[in-house]
């Protein structure tokens, strides 16, 4: 059998192909449902068991299967029974890889060095999301299981070993570090959200997941619209005209509107930070476009200010950091997949061990049998020392074979040693091993 993934990514489809295969949820889970469970019946399915990886950027299957080509004939088949998408149009788009081709894939995607933003730190939590569903679907075996476990650790490693996930590169997340920094952190401090919209509700995503979350307050034109979003996320909503007082409030204000002109001249904010009375000055990032704040405020001796060029500077920077740390990143991921194959080569000759066993067996078992007639006067004591010494000797011939196979499986060389001995015993297709397409590029 072999691991097989199959699907598209923001590199290989348009966003309009991506969402028409898309999965979450409800959908997801029947889904997986759909897929062939991973073991083996009495019936060959072309798939064994799956896990759908699905995000906004990719739509991927991992399986096993005797074949590759099979296994993408079965996933087209697949998708467009659950979405309704005729396989032609996916088709074009599709990538198939197996077995070390496959594996090294997942260990980069994990990773974050197969994403649109290089170490973007939300597709960990997606594969380990992924695998979590489709173990609770029951559609994992124990070739995917091994594989996404050490996947998520690898992930996991490349995040602790290398800054690659360390330096944001999303404007709500460096505009969050950016007020981090000027406040000197979070505790006890109150930040002002101005605007409702899609960018501010990514922003206070980020502003509410920090360890010491600040209290944030959200003011919008449509105050209907700031409720909604304030309540969503356990933080405050306050009315347009409330403006002035809650600047004057804050330590810091965010602005994330969309409003076409300027919502906050200079002599708004000399006013509310007129009466600071030692606080520091009001930390303001301005992330809308066309800004929110006026140019002049920047000058303010009360104001800190932070427009949206600024943190497309420190977003430069944070990239270039990034992308420096992608060889090393690339070693960890080399190092693993080593480790990885050298245990899933081991995993392999299993069968070939089992099958040497099974036929040593037979013919000691078969030869015993045959020459007992000739012993009918021995005892039933001397009968059971002919057995023992039968099974003695064929262990023992058994012995340094295993034990070198092992120690060849341990080294990675495994499988060539094994479709030796199976050539050499005659062992079936209960001993065959896949040995094609172990190397990951």
């Amino acid at each position: 059998m072999r691991i097989v993934a199959v699907g598209l990514n923001h590199k290989t489809a348009p966003v309009e192909v991506r969402e028409k295969i898309s999965l979450e949820g409800c959908g997801l889970r029947l889904a997986l449902r759909e897929l062939p469970p991973p073991s083996h019946g009495p019936e060959s399915p072309p798939i064994y068991g799956g896990v759908i990886l699905s995000t906004c950027n990719r739509f991927e299957v991992y399986t096993t299967s005797p074949s590759g080509d099979e296994a993408r004939a079965a996933i087209l088949d697949f998708v467009g029974r659950v979405q309704g998408v005729p396989p032609e149009e996916i088709e074009p788009y599709l990538y198939t890889l197996e077995d070390g081709d496959a594996i090294m894939h997942l260990f980069r995607v994990a990773s974050g060095l197969d994403s649109q933003v290089i170490g973007e730190p939300q597709i960990l939590g997606q594969v380990a999301a992924a695998y979590e569903e489709a173990r609770a679907q029951e559609r994992v075996g124990a070739e995917l299981s091994m594989l996404f476990q050490h996947a998520i650790h690898v992930g996991k490693r490349v995040r602790s070993d290398t800054v690659i996930s360390r330096r944001p590169v999303s404007v709500s997340h460096v505009a969050v570090e950016r007020l981090r920094n000027d406040l000197g952190g979070f505790d006890g401090k109150r930040v002002l959200l101005l605007g409702a919209g899609e960018m501010a509700e990514l922003t206070l995503k980020v502003l509410t997941n920090q360890r010491a979350r600040p209290d944030v307050v959200v003011v919008n034109r449509t105050f209907q619209r700031a409720r909604r979003l304030a309540e969503a996320h356990g933080c405050r909503a306050e009315p347009w005209n409330r403006l002035g007082a809650e600047m004057a409030a804050a330590d810091a204000m965010l602005c994330a509107t969309g409003a076409p002109h300027v919502v906050v001249t200079a002599e708004m904010l000399a006013e509310a930070t007129a009466g600071r009375n030692g606080r520091g000055p009001l930390a303001v990032v301005d992330i809308a476009v066309p800004r929110d704040v006026e140019a002049e405020a920047a000058a303010l001796p009360g104001v800190s200010y932070t427009d949206i060029d600024g943190l497309k500077a420190i977003i430069g920077e944070n990239l270039k950091v990034r992308e420096e740390a992608i060889s090393e990143a690339e070693k960890i991921i080399a190092e693993e997949f080593d480790q990885f194959m050298a245990r899933l080569t081991a995993r392999s000759v299993v069968p070939v061990i089992a099958a040497m066993r099974a036929r040593a067996e037979e013919i000691r078992s078969a030869e015993v049998e045959r020459i007992m007639p000739k012993l009918a006067n021995l005892s039933a004591r001397e009968r059971n020392a002919v057995e023992a010494m039968s099974r003695a000797i064929v262990n023992k011939l058994l012995h340094v074979p295993i034990v070198r196979l092992k120690e060849r499986a341990q080294s990675g060389d495994g499988m060539r040693y094994a479709e030796m001995l199976f050539d050499l015993l005659d062992l079936g297709d209960g001993g065959r091993v896949s040995t094609q397409g172990r190397k990951g590029t």
